[in-house]
């Protein structure tokens, strides 16, 4: 990689056949260049891309499989990556069922904190309501607010604020309990997870990038072990 970084492309010529084209590697070899003069990467993946991720499969059970289901529902899927310049590399996991598809809203649940509660009003809890309203001064705004009740974490129940009351896990991932308003006070709360805080936060995970791109490069054909078979 460090040799050809020294070398000018003199030009670049589209090629009009396409019959005749095969995936060619060369072992041990990162690059190498054909008789022809074209300089060829064995994983372009790797050398190009700003995000490389893998995925792992893992058996979904939901407690109503029956003898037809061979003990599973669906799958619950890893999003791991390995390699990511836009966002932080964080791991994420999502579920695929047999029978209802890909629910959009699971894993929402892990962002709705108690010290979210006042905007985004879902949460795992109890809300209390006051006897009568309390007023509160906002000491950055200098604005009055009106609190009508507190919510306190703790428990096993989810509130939902916007419904006025209790609702069940069951019932947790879906359009009535994440609407339009809620995802969007999510939004970010979500977008501050991912995100790089500052310029040396991302500059710190550059460095680890680069160190990684020859391992990823060397372990490539294993690492594909992850995808689904």
């Amino acid at each position: 990689m460090n040799q050809l970084k020294q070398l000018k492309i003199k030009n670049v010529k589209k090629l009009d056949y396409t019959d005749n084209v095969y995936d060619l590697s060369i072992q041990n070899f990162n690059h190498y260049i054909d008789d022809k003069g074209i300089v060829h990467h064995n994983s372009g993946l790797y050398y190009s891309a700003s995000v490389v991720s893998f995925l792992s499969k893992a058996k979904l059970k939901e407690g109503e499989e029956d003898e037809m289901d061979l003990g599973q529902s669906g799958i619950t899927v890893t999003f791991k990556t390995e390699k990511n310049r836009l966002a932080k590399p964080k791991k994420v996991k999502f579920e695929i069922s047999f029978v209802k598809g890909c629910n959009p809203f699971k894993g929402l649940e892990a962002f709705c904190r108690p010290e979210y509660f006042d905007s985004v009003g879902v949460g795992m809890g109890k809300w209390e309501e006051y006897p009568k309203p309390l007023e509160t001064l906002d000491k950055e705004t200098g604005e009055v607010i009106i609190k009508y009740g507190e919510f306190k974490a703790g428990g096993n129940r989810w509130y939902v604020k916007h419904l006025g009351g209790y609702i069940t896990k069951k019932e947790l991932h879906s359009s009535k309990v994440f609407t339009k308003e809620v995802l969007d006070s999510l939004e970010p709360i979500v977008n501050n997870y991912f995100r790089y805080k500052s310029l040396d936060e991302l500059e710190e995970f550059q460095k680890e990038y680069e160190k990684l791109d020859d391992e990823l490069e060397d372990d490539s054909n294993s690492n594909m072990d992850d995808l689904f078979n």
